[in-house]
């Protein structure tokens, strides 16, 4: 009897126990510099705008290189909640080009890349988050991969 009831403890305590975080781990630093908006106006969702990128820089420990042309369409809705999707191209300082498509619901930023390079295959399979600091048109972003992809 006292084995049973130490076995039941023993799994209740594993199903209760709270699950483990993902892991989470630095990939770069960027600056992105936009351009001019282009007011699209009051639309039924909200408040439209669409922002060409211009020109960026970024750098980490595995990757580091520029930002390329790309666009940004920012959504506020009538109740003040501001969404943006984004497109871009990076291209890293040894020639790789990687696509980079943003959801943002701002200031929180989901990340997802796509790229035909072999030595940069591994972000295929990457989720990021980042966190944006946008100040003067240069945002400031931090990426981060999530989960054990790496």
């Amino acid at each position: 009897m006292t084995f049973l009831r130490v076995f039941l403890l023993s799994l209740a305590a594993n199903v209760l126990a709270a699950p483990k975080p993902p892991a989470v781990t630095f990939l770069y630093s960027a600056n992105v510099t936009s351009g001019a908006p282009t007011i699209i106006g009051s639309t039924p969702l909200g408040n439209r705008v669409v922002i060409p990128i211009i020109s960026g820089e970024f750098s980490g420990p595995k990757l580091s290189g520029k930002i390329f042309s790309g666009t940004i369409w920012s959504l506020t809705s009538p109740t003040g909640i501001n969404t943006a999707d984004a497109i871009y191209v990076m291209q890293t300082t040894d020639g790789a080009t990687i696509m980079v498509t943003e959801k943002a619901h701002i200031p929180n930023i989901d990340i997802f890349f796509e790229t035909a390079s072999p030595k940069y295959g591994w972000l295929n399979n990457v989720t990021a988050f980042a966190s944006e600091t946008p100040t003067n048109g240069v945002a400031s972003i931090n990426v981060f991969a999530i989960g054990s992809t790496l």
